[in-house]
Parts: structure tokens; sequence; C-alpha cells
């Protein structure tokens, strides 16, 4: 994924900004457009990832933080089964810096969720 190299996920120590988050959904949908996908299915695949990180920036706008929680959550799980499955579907690589980034994006909104209940 020679897009996702050139990407920087992180960024401030800790994420806690509307904007931090949105930068790093935003950094995440260009590394899945940069994707390997290996099966025959890959365009669903693909659109499958985009739109559940489309839905998780939509529900960070609209302060539903929890369900953008749960969208960032269910592309992870979709990265994984792709990576797992019998004959993988996506490149290990690309998935590897797919789930990191939406790690960062998930701990990201945890933080939000945690001002917003402070």
């Amino acid at each position: 994924m020679a897009v996702a190299t050139t990407l920087n996920f992180s960024t401030a120590a800790s994420a806690a900004t509307v904007t931090e988050c949105q930068t790093l959904i935003t950094n995440l949908n260009i590394a899945t457009n940069g994707t390997t996908f290996l099966s025959r299915s890959a365009d669903r695949d693909h659109s499958n990832l985009i739109a559940k990180l489309a839905a998780a920036a939509d529900k960070i706008d609209h302060n539903k933080l929890v369900d953008a929680s749960m969208k960032l959550d269910d592309y992870s799980s979709k990265v994984t089964a792709l990576l797992e499955s019998r004959k993988p579907k996506i490149d290990p690589s690309d998935a590897n810096e797919l789930l990191a980034g939406a790690g960062e994006a998930s701990t990201c909104v945890a933080d939000l969720i945690a001002q917003a209940a402070e």
C-alpha cells in the first residue's frame, strides 16, 4: 500500500478533538482506497469499508459518539474477517495498516466520549 506508508495516523499524544478524530478517519479512508483487495468481491468489500467510515464520521458530526465508536468497531471487524477468511481477501500488510489506523481513530473517539462524560 504505497499511499498508506506516507500517511501518519497519529495526531497529538491525546487526540481528543472532533477535528483530530475526523482527520484520523479521513486518513483511514485514504488508506482504505489504496488497499489491495484479493477477491472477486473486491469492489463490494471496498465500498462496505468506506461506508462504515463515512457513517462513523457522520455520527461524530452529529455528536453520536458511541454510535461512531460502534461503526469503527464494525470497520475493524470487517477488515479482520477479510484477513482471516480461509483465503485472505485483503493484503495482510494493508490489513495491518488499516487495523492500526482504526485503532487510533477508535481511541480518539473514546477520548471524546470520556470528555463528554466529565
